[in-house]
Formats: structure tokens, C-alpha cells, sequence
């Protein structure tokens, strides 16, 4: 289960390096080549944020907690113990 976890954070982890690269640059090409405003990037900006809003609506479900098994105790209490080799 904890190794679906380190799946799951480091697709996250890439996903939004590769957002942080492509974003920017696509920006720049399109400013580039259509000679737009930068007001009509931002405006259309919001389709890309819209879909990704609808995928996490319908695809992305709550899994229910459930109950923590007791916790271990954690001690030093027998530290002074240990033998020296």
C-alpha cells in the first residue's frame, strides 16, 4: 500500500515539473507566433485549468480513513542496556 503512495506522489511530483516547463513555453509560442496580448493568453489559459477541474470531479474518489491500529510505544528505556562489542 505504502509503495501505491510513492507512485502516486512522485507521478504528482512530475506531473507539475512537467506543467511548470510546458506552461511557460507554450505561452511564449503562442505569443510568438499569433502576435496575441497577454490577456488573451490568460483568457485562454482557463481551458487547460477547466479540464483538469472536470478530471478531478469525476475521476478522483474519497478513500475512507479507516482506523489507525495501536501505535506502537517507542522507548529508550533499555538504551543504557546495550553491550558493547
Amino acid at each position: 500500500m505504502s509503495l501505491s503512495f510513492g507512485k502516486a506522489f512522485g507521478f504528482h511530483r512530475s506531473m507539475d515539473t512537467v506543467g511548470a516547463v510546458i506552461g511557460p513555453v507554450l505561452a511564449f509560442v503562442i505569443l510568438g507566433i499569433f502576435s496575441v496580448n497577454f490577456e488573451w493568453v490568460f483568457r485562454v489559459s482557463i481551458i487547460p485549468d477547466l479540464f483538469a477541474l472536470f478530471c478531478i470531479a469525476i475521476f478522483v474518489k474519497d478513500v475512507k480513513k479507516h482506523t489507525p491500529a495501536e501505535r506502537p510505544v517507542i522507548s529508550l528505556r533499555h538504551f543504557n542496556e546495550v553491550k558493547h562489542v
